[in-house]
């Protein structure tokens, strides 16, 4: 089976999104909010063809790409992921993996894909719960899955988990009563 590889991208200024979504979320307790873009590659890249992916995913002006590893942001208390459902159409993906295609002149197989998925950062003295009240009102659960990790839990789990929305057609085992 082949590699999951990961780019974060976020930008190196104020991001103008951010502030946006802290207005629209009207949570007193947020008293700072970044966000970050993510692509998840399942397909086998060598460092130098990951690197020329991720130049392409983002603008080198205003933006920082970081592979493989979780994007340096603020201090945060919660990291909230939100990506599609297995199934679920993925735009930005898929329009990824055609520029990436096109880049490095060569097709992905059938099995191989680019998801996409976008982590907000959350500083505030929030309990879980509300962080994952927060979480329902980034996502559309009828499309989209909510991934939560505390502060300490990302830097102990070294950030998010390279997740794969597949459909699984394998029939989970039933547990008898």
């Amino acid at each position: 089976s082949c590699m999951v590889h990961r780019i974060e991208v976020k930008n190196k200024y104020a991001d103008p999104r951010a502030e946006m979504r802290k207005k629209q979320l009207k949570f007193e307790k947020i008293e700072q909010l970044e966000i970050a873009d993510v692509y998840t590659l399942e397909s086998d890249f060598s460092e130098t063809e990951l690197q020329q992916i991720a130049n392409s995913l983002h603008n080198q002006v205003s933006e920082i790409a970081f592979i493989n590893q979780p994007a340096h942001v603020q201090p945060f208390d919660y990291a909230i992921e939100i990506s599609f459902l297995p199934g679920v159409t993925d735009n930005i993906g898929n329009t990824a993996q055609e520029e990436i295609e096109d880049l490095l002149k060569k097709k992905f197989n059938k099995e191989e894909r680019v998801y996409s998925s976008q982590i907000t950062f959350i500083k505030g003295k929030l309990t879980e719960k509300e962080a994952s009240q927060i979480g329902n009102n980034l996502a559309n659960p009828l499309i989209q899955r909510i991934h939560i990790k505390s502060f300490e839990q990302f830097h102990k789990e070294n950030g998010m988990n390279k997740i794969i929305p597949k459909v699984k057609l394998v029939q989970e085992p039933k547990v008898s009563e």
